[in-house]
């Protein structure tokens, strides 16, 4: 705004804020980021905190039957709104079925498979608990 009403010196004001800004992100809010992540790995991780089998099962079959139900008409018209609705499915089912479930394992450190290990497998079956 202050370059549209021509005032220079205090668009250059704003820039070199910016500029600051930007150089000290880190330093402002590494700990936040960190505790953050932190809090993502440690808390959210843990199987309790992990959504019920019966619930993905619930999401899988609504968003495999919309799917169908957009895609299967051939003459109705394509628009935005369908479009909008197919692609907010598809995302919705690469990172509920490949990203969120299949790559906790990966990103498990061996801190928190000890601390969790005797509660998250039942070590008759070898299953995880509900």
């Amino acid at each position: 705004m202050y370059l549209i009403d021509d005032e220079d010196d205090k668009a250059s004001d704003v820039d070199k804020f910016i500029d600051v800004f930007e150089l000290s992100h880190d330093y402002l809010f590494g700990d936040a980021t960190y505790a953050m992540n932190r809090n993502r790995n440690e808390k959210l991780r843990k199987p309790e905190a992990l959504p019920l089998e019966e619930d993905i099962a619930k999401v899988r079959e609504y968003t495999l039957f919309r799917m169908q139900a957009i895609t299967k008409e051939s003459y109705v018209i394509f628009d935005t709104h369908n479009f909008v609705e197919l692609r907010d499915l598809l995302v919705s089912r690469l990172t509920l079925f490949n990203a969120r479930r299949g790559g906790e394992p990966c990103r498990l450190r061996l801190v928190e498979w000890e601390r969790c290990g005797k509660k998250c497998l039942d070590k008759s079956t070898g299953s995880t608990e509900a």
